[in-house]
């Protein structure tokens, strides 16, 4: 039976005594490429050869997982498949970035090849103001704003009457945020924040039409501050986060920040993941 791992428990696992292969493979591209097809029969091929010498595991039967894998038409562009040359399990971790089929066999499973590719998660990006938000959807490095039925709107369509803070008007300018109030106590404008964030938050727990993909907070660090904090565990906030206005970029400008900073965190994290693992023993 086959079993998927993170990255991060993958580098922990404990190091086999035999050596370990690594299939990488693009599902995408193996459903009509012709090519990648013939790369991965070979592949498996090579496979059965390498296991029928161990006395543990017939070299069919680590072929047969890997095929009932690929059968269950998992919801992944791309997949590398872990299996030791003297163990009974094989190890799947979801990929976005497998090129083409790759086969290698060492002493553990081969982390720098993942390490080497640029990952591409998709993400949702919340841009919070103080009185205002926006949310856009980034898959494969482009941005698109995301039009959302019903959606609250901005403070003051949101609390309607029960607003407590009087007029308020934002103005934000590159490295500078100012709030000009007419009426309203500062104590005031904090509880229509909290409100208003606790509206966001539950109608965007509440729609359907949002995966849960994470979510990229983007805003001056005081907003995503309390609105993290409002949040809690209802949404699968991302550990990355853009804290500045971003509000005087262009859409474009926008999304090459924000695929930047996502793409660094993402190699950092798997930089750390992948120095955890054991080094070998040889």
């Amino acid at each position: 039976m086959a079993k998927m791992v993170t990255l991060k428990e993958l580098a922990t696992l404990k190091r086999p005594e035999a050596s370990v292969l690594t299939l990488s493979v693009n599902l995408d591209k193996l459903n009509y490429q012709e090519t990648e097809q013939l790369k991965l029969k070979n592949a498996l091929q090579e496979i059965h050869n390498l296991t029928t010498v161990s006395t543990e595991i017939p070299g069919d039967e680590i072929v047969a997982q890997i095929n009932h894998l690929f059968d269950q038409g998992l919801p992944y562009r791309g997949l590398s498949i872990f299996a030791n040359l003297d163990g009974d399990e094989i190890l799947y971790l979801p990929r976005n970035s497998v090129q083409t089929v790759h086969l290698s066999v060492a002493g553990g499973p081969d982390l720098l090849s993942i390490l080497k590719e640029a990952p591409n998660q998709d993400y949702y990006l919340l841009q919070l103001e103080q009185t205002d938000f926006s949310v856009y959807s980034l898959e494969e490095q482009q941005l698109t704003t995301l039009k959302l039925p019903d959606s609250p709107g901005n403070l003051t369509d949101a609390l309607g009457t029960e607003k407590r803070g009087g007029s308020l008007n934002y103005k934000a300018t590159p490295g500078q945020s100012q709030y000009h109030g007419h009426n309203e106590t500062s104590r005031e404008k904090d509880i229509d924040q909290e409100r208003y964030y606790r509206i966001i938050v539950d109608f965007l727990a509440a729609d359907p039409k949002l995966d849960n993909r994470p979510i990229v907070l983007m805003g001056l660090p005081q907003n995503l501050t309390l609105f993290t904090q409002v949040a809690g565990n209802r949404l699968n906030l991302a550990d990355i986060s853009i804290r500045r206005s971003v509000t005087d970029l262009s859409p474009k400008e926008l999304g090459s920040l924000a695929g930047k900073t996502i793409t660094d965190h993402e190699k950092d994290a798997t930089s750390r993941d992948v120095a955890g693992y054991p080094p070998s023993a040889d």
